[in-house]
């Protein structure tokens, strides 16, 4: 078992040590595993590298996967996990950039029309406070009765509101908003105690410039790099509603007045 973990795999910036983690969650596209105050959260290569995550080859990661499956929750990983060597790792920060206007309309249509129902909870309500946040961080009472309202809010081990903030800070550090950046630094981090263990760990690594790898073509389609689309659709596939959550965050960012007026070089 242990040639399967070690074969093809990779790891994001900083991941803690494994030897003493003990299995958190088991998803069907990820697997979260505990090490004290911090997660490592295993996922398939093809479905992009988290922030202090591992990725593993498809196959690698379903007979990880099933192994730590039959534990009880918990319970210590085996040994081996903890013994196994890790590649280089992959600095997963976002840098600042200069999104093209026509890019930004393509992920506007984009993500427009791939738009389902409601389904069972409407997550329509809390995507819209995405546009507000950007004008409310012009003052701290109105930024956190807007992230009061989203952090911790919607169904899941990661909740809509939380992927919503995550996608917002996205678009913040892509266009270089640095006093805006500070403002909810300091908001979000007194909010965290009201959402789950994966979330505060996403968030976290958000506010300190780190993103999914799949966050990182969106912002290398919207710069112009890479196609966008592919990008795009690659996300929308993360969790049930999370990707597009997220990106909904970051559209709310890049489409305020202030941002689209001032732009980054």
């Amino acid at each position: 078992m242990r040639e399967y973990f070690e074969a093809g795999v990779r790891r994001a910036h900083q991941v803690p040590t494994l030897s003493a983690c003990a299995v958190e969650l088991i998803g069907h596209r990820s697997v979260v595993l505990s090490n004290g105050p911090d997660l490592v959260t295993l996922t398939r290569d093809q479905d992009g590298l988290l922030p202090g995550g591992i990725g593993l080859a498809t196959e690698a990661f379903e007979s990880v996967r099933a192994v730590l499956a039959g534990l009880d929750g918990g319970r210590s990983a085996p040994s081996w996990l903890g013994d196994a060597a890790l590649p280089v790792s992959t600095d997963l920060t976002l840098l600042p950039g200069r999104v093209l206007p026509e890019a930004l309309a393509e992920l506007t249509d984009l993500l427009h029309a791939g738009e389902s129902g409601a389904g069972l909870i409407d997550a329509g309500p809390l995507r819209s406070r995405a546009a507000g946040l950007v004008p409310a961080l012009s003052h701290p009472q109105w930024a956190r009765r807007e992230l009061t309202d989203l952090i911790g809010v919607g169904p899941g081990t990661t909740p809509s509101g939380d992927d919503i903030v995550v996608g917002a800070i996205a678009g913040l550090v892509l266009t270089g908003r640095r006093r805006e950046l500070n403002m909810i630094g300091g908001l979000v981090s007194g909010l965290l105690l009201r959402t789950t263990r994966t979330s505060q760990h996403f968030l976290g690594w958000a506010l300190r410039g780190h993103f999914a790898s799949t966050v990182l073509a969106v912002a290398d389609g919207l710069r112009g790099v890479t196609p966008l689309a592919p990008a795009v659709t690659e996300l929308r596939g993360w969790g049930s509603s999370s990707g597009t959550d997220l990106l909904h965050g970051l559209l709310g960012v890049l489409s305020a007045p202030r941002l689209a007026k001032d732009g980054v070089a």
